[in-house]
C-alpha cells in the first residue's frame, strides 16, 4: 500500500527509533524517563523538542513498527510497560510479547464502566450521526467495516491524525460512540464554510435522527468566532467540541498518572515560561479522561497503543461521550455534560460514565414530570372556561 502524506514521516520516525535502540540494546526505567516521562512530555508540548530528533520520534511513534526482539527489557518496571507507544507490528522478545498483546487489546476499551453501559443497551452509538473536521483521510485505506464513515468532499491523501480521531470517536472495536456514523470533512483554513455545510445538512434532514449531533475538532478558533459558531451549530442541533472548550474542562490521565501533575523535582530545568504554563492549569477543576488507548492505523497494519498526553486524542473521546448521552437527552448541551461530569467524577476527578448515565436518567424523569404538570395545569384551565 502506498504511504501518503504524514505516513512518510512515520516511516522516518521508525527508522530513527530502530537505529537508536539497536545501539543501546536495552530499555530500562532510565530510558523510559528520558523519552516518555512527564518531563519529556512537557518538553515536547512546549516545543523544546526538535523535529526528526530521537526524542521527537520516541514520543510520537515510540516502538511502533520496530523490531525489539534482541532488546533487553529486564530492567524496565512493569508499570512503565503501559506508558510506551507500540503497535501491532512491533516485534517483542518471546518472554514479554504476551504482556504487550494484552495491553494492546485491553486498551481498545475506554473503561470506567462505559463498555458495560454499551453492552447492556443503555447507551448506543448505532444510529448516531457525528462530524469530524480533521487532517484528510482516504476511505479506501480505512477499515470501513469497523468505522462507518461518510466523506464530504474530495480526498487528497491519508493522514494518521484523521484516521486516529475517527477511530477513537466511533470505531466499533475501540471507539467511544461505537458504530456512530462519522461525517468527515477535510480540515482547511476555511472552517466557516464547513460549519455552514453541517448547519445546512441538518436543516435538510427530514428525520431528526439523521442530524449531526456533535462536531469534533482537534483545533481551536478565536474566542469570538468560537462563540458565534458554537451558537449557530447548537441552533441547528449540533454541539461543538474542540480545543477551546475541551481544555477548560478536561485533562488526560495515563493509568493513575495525571500527566501534567508534576513535582518540583520533575519541573527542574524548565524555563520560567514553561513553569508558569504548567502551574497556571488548575488540575483539580478538570475532569480526567484516559489517554492510554488503542486505535486504528492503516487498515492492513492493525492498531497502535499510545499513552502520551494529547488533546488531539482526548477531544474525540469527549465528543463521543457527549454524543452517546445526547442521544438519550436531546436537550443536553456541552456545558450540561461538563456539569454532569464534574458532579459524578470520582474523588480523584476521574470521569464516571455510569454516574453520568444515572444523572441523565434523572434529568429525563424531571423533564417528564414537569411536562405532566404543565398538561394537568392546561386541563384545569380548560375545565374552568
Amino acid at each position: 500500500m502506498e504511504k501518503t502524506n504524514d505516513y512518510k514521516y512515520v516511516d522516518i520516525m521508525k527508522e530513527v527509533v530502530q537505529a537508536y535502540i539497536n545501539t543501546t540494546g536495552r530499555l530500562d526505567d532510565e530510558f523510559f524517563e528520558r523519552f516518555f516521562g512527564k518531563k519529556a512530555q512537557a518538553a515536547f508540548l512546549s516545543g523544546m523538542v526538535e523535529n526528526n530528533s530521537v526524542e521527537d520520534a520516541m514520543i510520537m511513534n515510540g516502538l511502533a513498527g520496530v523490531d525489539c526482539r534482541k532488546i533487553d527489557f529486564s530492567k524496565l518496571s512493569l508499570k512503565n510497560y503501559m506508558k510506551i507507544p507500540f503497535d501491532s507490528n512491533t516485534q517483542f522478545p518471546e518472554d514479554i510479547k504476551q504482556v504487550f498483546n494484552s495491553i494492546l487489546e485491553k486498551s481498545k476499551q475506554f473503561g470506567f464502566g462505559l463498555e458495560g453501559l454499551l453492552q447492556e443497551g443503555k447507551l448506543s452509538g448505532e444510529g448516531i450521526n457525528v462530524a469530524i473536521i480533521d487532517e484528510d483521510v482516504d476511505v479506501s485505506n480505512m477499515d470501513t467495516d469497523d468505522i462507518n464513515l461518510i466523506y464530504h468532499g474530495e480526498s487528497t491523501g491519508h493522514h494518521y491524525h484523521g484516521q486516529t480521531v475517527s477511530s477513537l470517536l466511533a470505531s466499533k472495536s475501540c471507539g467511544v460512540a461505537k458504530g456512530a456514523k462519522v461525517h468527515f470533512f477535510q480540515k482547511t483554513k476555511e472552517k466557516d464554510k464547513q460549519f455552514e455545510q453541517i448547519i445546512e445538512y441538518n436543516k435538510n434532514c427530514t428525520n431528526e435522527s439523521d442530524k449531526i449531533t456533535v462536531l469534533s475538532g482537534s483545533w481551536s478558533i478565536k474566542g469570538a468566532e468560537f462563540e458565534k459558531w458554537q451558537q449557530a451549530l447548537r441552533t441547528a442541533g449540533c454541539e461543538l467540541v474542540c480545543q477551546n472548550n475541551f481544555v477548560q474542562n478536561f485533562t488526560e490521565i495515563s493509568g493513575d498518572d495525571v500527566i501534567l501533575n508534576m513535582t518540583e523535582e520533575e519541573k527542574e530545568g524548565f524555563s520560567e515560561g514553561m513553569r508558569q504554563m504548567i502551574e497556571a492549569i488548575d488540575l483539580s477543576s478538570l475532569v480526567k479522561i484516559p489517554i492510554n488507548r488503542t486505535y486504528h492505523q492503516y487498515k492492513d497494519e492493525g492498531f497502535k497503543y499510545q499513552a502520551s498526553y494529547s488533546n488531539s486524542w482526548g477531544i474525540p473521546q469527549v465528543a463521543g461521550l457527549l454524543a452517546l448521552y445526547k442521544a438519550k437527552d436531546k436537550s443536553l448541551t456541552f456545558e450540561d455534560f461538563c456539569g454532569l461530569c464534574r458532579e459524578t467524577a470520582s474523588e480523584k476527578g476521574v470521569i464516571n460514565p455510569v454516574g453520568i448515565y444515572e444523572e441523565v436518567e434523572k434529568r429525563l424523569e424531571r423533564a417528564k414530570q414537569n411536562e405532566n404538570q404543565c398538561v394537568k395545569k392546561i386541563d384545569i384551565e380548560d375545565d374552568g372556561r
